[in-house]
């Protein structure tokens, strides 16, 4: 590799990999590149110029590993929504058959709640999936989503087996969009951190994330079971 100036800058203009544990190498640094600056909040200033600045690579290097900001987007909450379908699958196979809907509450809030870097991306995912992402991206997404999912999915049949895998998948998609919801509002910025210590607010306006959604979680589960 050698280094270059462009615009002022100093990048690593990376000679073409030609290797599988070379390629991979570029792909990882490009992704925690992405990554931190995803994780900053400004999705809209994220762009391809500025993840290969961050990266050290030029813009047209870039081009050789990703074809978008959205293709990197997705590699990056795919791997984090992965991780959190298998910390799942893990914990809920502690449980016993017709666990008590609280019970079951606290073991999925419990290791969500472990899964910071894929709850704090789980917002910028809707923009992404509504922008550049190619129709082959988008399949590839959902299918690898669905394959992570699979032993979730069998771990809740087991445990609740009178509930169909409609009810099922039902039930954990009001738990994903109830989890990335409440961990947005109770995440606050400077200023609203600050209007929130008045004991006025404080007490209606904050939300504690693991308690409002282990009540949410086991309602919803509750209400399920009945019908």
């Amino acid at each position: 590799m050698k280094k270059q100036q462009t615009g002022g800058l100093l990048t690593m203009d990376y000679l073409r990999a030609t290797r599988p544990d070379q390629k991979k190498e570029r792909e990882d640094q490009i992704l925690a590149a992405a990554r931190k600056l995803f994780l900053q909040g400004d999705y809209g200033s994220a762009g391809l110029n500025a993840i290969a600045r961050e990266a050290g690579f030029t813009k047209s290097n870039l081009y050789r590993y990703f074809s978008s900001r959205e293709e990197i987007f997705l590699r990056i909450f795919g791997d984090t929504s992965q991780a959190w379908a298998a910390g799942l699958e893990t914990a809920l196979k502690t449980l016993r058959r017709g666990a008590a809907p609280e019970r079951f509450a606290e073991v999925w809030t419990r290791e969500t709640a472990r899964h910071t870097v894929f709850l704090d991306l789980a917002p910028l995912a809707k923009l992404s999936l509504e922008r550049n992402s190619s129709e082959q991206h988008l399949r590839e997404f959902f299918q690898s989503s669905l394959d992570a999912f699979e032993g979730v999915f069998a771990e809740l049949a087991r445990i609740y087996p009178e509930l169909s895998m409609q009810e099922l998948g039902d039930l954990s998609m009001h738990f994903y969009y109830l989890a990335t919801g409440l961990w947005a509002g109770s995440q606050p910025g400077e200023t609203e951190k600050k209007v929130l210590k008045d004991p006025a607010f404080a007490a209606t306006m904050s939300i504690d994330f693991e308690a409002s959604l282990k009540t949410g979680i086991a309602n919803l589960l509750k209400g399920a079971r009945k019908k």
